[in-house]
């Protein structure tokens, strides 16, 4: 029989996003934020990628070099990258002893943008919902454990909504640098087992069979 284990579960205490601005192929704009918070599961066993909940900090603004539909700046309000209720893992590649790549989803990205004309001739695009479907992401796991997904697609803008040929994409590069294993408090662990034995203690005697024939 295979070796099994709990899945481990751990809270995000670390991290940084790269955000990197894409059109037609061509960078337009970059800015990391040094903030992460979230979760995510992993089965240290299979090496699999059993789930994953990371939000950005708010407000991450990308300076644009070349003007997209009039406007020079886009913020990321706010970005939440979640586990859809169907999330799998996809597959495992073994690197070395230390790491492996898991891929796993689907996923969507929640959240909301915003954009600027700095010159003042256009208003300001107003806060815009984002809801973004990620089919899978790749994740690249090591021992500590240290998580990084490259190219992780958090919006798309339709280029002809802004009278521009191409479209516009946002990736994020995702590092979580420190997480901490969520363990159950010794109290809880010690009142779920003396529960245990309440139940065995006051459970129902169960009637013994009484031998009806005649003497």
């Amino acid at each position: 029989m295979g070796a099994s284990a709990t899945p481990t579960y751990y809270t995000v205490n670390g991290g940084s996003v790269q955000l990197t601005v894409i059109v037609g192929g061509n960078v337009i704009g970059q800015a990391t934020s040094p903030g992460l918070t979230g979760s995510f599961t992993l089965d240290h066993v299979a090496k699999t990628l059993n789930d994953i909940n990371l939000s950005l900090l708010p407000n991450i603004s990308l300076d644009l070099t070349s003007s997209y539909g009039g406007y020079d700046e886009i913020t990321i309000e706010s970005a939440a990258l979640t586990a859809d209720p169907g999330f799998v893992p996809l597959g495992t590649t073994i690197v070395n002893q230390a790491s492996y790549i898991a891929a796993a989803g689907p996923l969507t990205v929640n959240g909301f943008w915003s954009a600027i004309d700095s010159s003042g001739v256009l208003p300001n695009a107003p806060s815009t919902a984002i809801a973004y479907s990620v089919n899978a992401v790749n994740a690249v796991i090591n021992s500590f454990p240290l998580i990084t997904m490259t190219g992780v697609a958090l919006t798309s803008l339709n280029g002809l909504a802004f009278g521009e040929l191409e479209d516009l994409t946002v990736l994020a590069t995702i590092s979580v640098t420190s997480a901490l294993t969520v363990v159950p408090e010794p109290g809880t662990a010690l009142l779920t087992g003396f529960g245990l034995v309440l139940m065995v203690a006051f459970a129902p005697a169960r009637p013994q069979s009484r031998d009806r024939s005649p003497l």
